[in-house]
């Protein structure tokens, strides 16, 4: 199920037929024939992961992928690295938008904007916890703070970045994302993310 923090509830079918949530954390693996898109050729090649997802008031696409390093490579910086890999690549594939790392700070960032945090925890090479996505943020109470205590920078949102492509008029074939709604926006993100994992 994802979880909204107003309490509601969606169907786990409508996300890939995947068990979200918070606390809970799903123990539910991908079956090869499930549609979902994730197979033993995925970015990272895993079987033995679980993705857990969840709606945070509808705005941010939550991923907690739960992974044994020990079975790939025992190394907190190369899967932080392939994290914030699969978002520029959804960033790109999915909504021709170009994000980028910025050496030092883990997050991905379009220009001078982050658009996804992320955050590991680790135990015994086990991976909990990961990365939040801003699809449709409302941004505003971002400036009444430092984000992340990075002065100089601020946070951006997929549907921010896809209106000012919009309004811009350099697309990039983006324009059939322009006329969605918040919902669509998640969903198209979330299937992404699972496809490039």
């Amino acid at each position: 199920m994802i979880r909204c923090r107003s309490g509601g509830m969606a169907p786990a079918a409508k996300y890939g037929g995947f068990s979200f949530g918070g606390p809970g954390m799903s123990h539910r693996q991908p079956a090869a024939d499930n549609g979902s898109g994730i197979t033993n050729n995925t970015r990272f090649g895993f079987w033995n992961f679980v993705l857990n997802f969840k709606c945070v008031l509808g705005l941010q696409v939550v991923m907690y992928p739960i992974i044994n390093l020990r079975k790939h490579k025992m190394d907190l910086y190369w899967y932080l690295r392939k994290l914030e890999e699969v978002v520029i690549s959804v960033l790109s594939l999915t909504f021709s938008i170009h994000a980028s790392r910025v050496e030092g700070l883990t997050r991905v960032w379009v220009g001078n904007e982050k658009v996804a945090a992320i955050c590991i925890r680790v135990a015994q090479w086990i991976t909990y916890h990961g990365l939040a996505l801003n699809v449709t943020t409302n941004l505003s109470p971002f400036k009444w703070i430092v984000p992340c205590g990075i002065r100089g920078r601020q946070v951006g949102s997929f549907k921010g970045l896809l209106r000012e492509a919009q309004s811009s008029c350099n697309d990039h074939g983006t324009s059939n994302l322009h006329g969605l709604d918040d919902d669509s926006l998640i969903h198209i993100t979330h299937k992404s993310l699972i496809e490039e994992f």
